[in-house]
């Protein structure tokens, strides 16, 4: 059979549609992003890698966060009274957090600048990696109205949109995903 000129175009400009883009645009504040990752990138002895904050201006005083985060863990304290299982894999992780140095422990003095991050435990059975996750909330305001969050670039989105990868899918016969352990 004979394709004419015009389902030929037509063919043509469906498979442009359907073929995913690679090509990010990035905006001036996402080029700052990059340039700190790029600028401040280090890896440490052990192998991990350490990359600066990405401030917009570097805060002098963020206000008191101290008083919210212990706040928060007083109700987690209470969650562990009831269940002692989630009580001994929040200790679990955060002691691992420490012995990886993703964590150290400060003195009780506030300085100027500081800023306590308040968390929660996530327990998910379902999980095949790690059933308790700590879950940090840097968007917690201070007493001045300040998260952590709002002094940072936010940075480009990195993750692909959903559609591009279940189109890029199609092309293949096998397909696989994984769950990286500790990734941020």
């Amino acid at each position: 059979s004979m394709v004419t000129h015009m389902e030929d175009k037509q063919l043509t400009k469906f498979w442009e549609l359907e073929e995913v883009s690679n090509e990010r645009q990035l905006s001036q504040e996402d080029t700052v992003c990059e340039e700190n990752f790029e600028n401040t990138t280090k890896r440490n002895k052990n192998g991990s890698y350490t990359v600066r904050i990405p401030f917009k201006e570097r805060p002098s005083n963020l206000g008191n966060s101290k008083s919210r985060a212990i706040a928060r863990l007083l109700q987690l304290e209470q969650k562990f009274v009831k269940n002692k299982d989630l009580a001994l894999r929040y200790k679990n992780f955060m002691q691992e957090y420490l012995d990886l140095g993703h964590m150290k422990k400060v003195s009780f003095e506030e300085g100027e600048g500081d800023y306590y991050i308040p968390h929660q435990a996530v327990l998910r059975e379902s999980s095949t990696t790690t059933k308790l996750r700590v879950v940090f909330d840097a968007s917690c305001k201070t007493s001045i109205g300040t998260s952590l969050n709002q002094t940072m670039h936010v940075g480009p989105r990195l993750q692909q949109e959903l559609s591009d990868i279940l189109l890029r899918w199609r092309k293949y016969e096998f397909a696989f995903t994984a769950d990286i352990e500790k990734m941020y």
